[in-house]
C-alpha cells in the first residue's frame, strides 16, 4: 500500500493513500517518516524487533 506523509495544523500524519486512513499521527516530519518506513518494512515481510531506549 502507498503511503505519504501530510501535514494537518501543526503536526504531521502518515496516511494510507488509497484509503485516505490515517495510519498515525506525530510532532515531527521526521518521526512520521520513521512511521512510514516501518510499514512498508512490515508489509515487505520484514519483523519488528524492540530495542531498549539508549541503546
Amino acid at each position: 500500500m502507498p503511503y505519504a506523509v501530510r501535514k494537518r495544523d501543526s503536526k504531521f500524519v502518515v496516511i494510507n493513500k488509497n484509503t485516505g486512513k490515517v495510519k498515525g499521527t506525530h510532532p515531527s516530519r521526521a518521526k512520521a517518516e520513521s512511521q512510514m518506513r516501518l510499514l512498508y518494512h512490515v508489509e515487505a515481510g520484514g519483523k519488528l524487533t524492540r530495542t531498549k531506549k539508549g541503546k
